[in-house]
């Protein structure tokens, strides 16, 4: 079964292999600011939640200024697009959810969500209304699990970990359809860079490095013309 997914769901198939490694992949100890190893692992976890901190900025700080730069002409406003939905647009936010995706504080698994989709559609969807009309969210939608995935080097270093958010599935379900107006409206409006490639549906850094290639080739073949003449 697992061989037969390795094409349509490759990490199906790896996460069956990993399962029969003998490798354990839990953090057993981690170095301290003065190199002093720590396996308690409250304190690991502080150790972690200090090193996650120290690389993000603080939205809220003075030090932060705000770019500086020409509003672009916007063709359509964004009164225009609505953030309203109907439970077809939950239904199609909900069958982009990984079967396998983790679930996140509110512990919803996504099996659960997938499998009840047509009888769960109108709650989440007046959730929203109701999130929208009051402008709030529910505090533990706003929760997520932190959890460190090694990146390179030593794994007794905090700063090769970096961290992953588990969050809720509903807030993502959520997350999904105010991205697709959000980026319709940008995209309609022609705001981003022609050069901007991530992020961006259609584009990659395939697309990227033949843009640029078509750049260099095209400088070659100016400057070879003119040496011609």
């Amino acid at each position: 079964q697992a061989i037969g997914k390795i094409k349509s769901n490759p990490k199906f198939f790896y996460s069956y292999a990993k399962s029969f490694s003998q490798i354990k992949s839990d953090i057993s100890m981690l170095f301290d600011k003065n190199k002093n190893i720590v396996t308690d692992k409250s304190e690991m976890a502080n150790i972690l939640q200090e090193q996650f901190s120290s690389v993000y900025s603080d939205p809220n700080s003075p030090n932060i200024v705000s770019p500086e730069f020409d509003c672009p002409e916007v063709k359509t406003p964004f009164s225009e697009y609505s953030l309203s939905f109907t439970d077809s647009d939950i239904l199609d936010s909900i069958k982009e959810i990984k079967l396998d995706s983790a679930s996140g504080p509110d512990g919803i698994p996504a099996v659960l969500l997938k499998s009840c989709s047509a009888e769960l559609c109108k709650p989440i969807r007046l959730i929203w209304e109701e999130s929208m009309a009051t402008g709030t969210v529910p505090r533990f939608y706003k929760e997520a699990y932190v959890a460190p995935l090694y990146k390179k080097e030593s794994r007794a270093e905090p700063v090769n970990y970096r961290p992953v958010s588990l969050t809720s599935h509903i807030m993502k379900t959520y997350e999904r359809i105010v991205r697709k107006v959000m980026v319709r409206y940008i995209e309609d409006n022609e705001i981003l860079s022609k050069k901007q490639h991530g992020f961006r549906s259609g584009r990659s850094c395939l697309t990227q490095m033949l843009s640029h290639f078509d750049d260099i080739l095209l400088g070659l073949t100016n400057g070879f013309a003119r040496t011609l003449r």
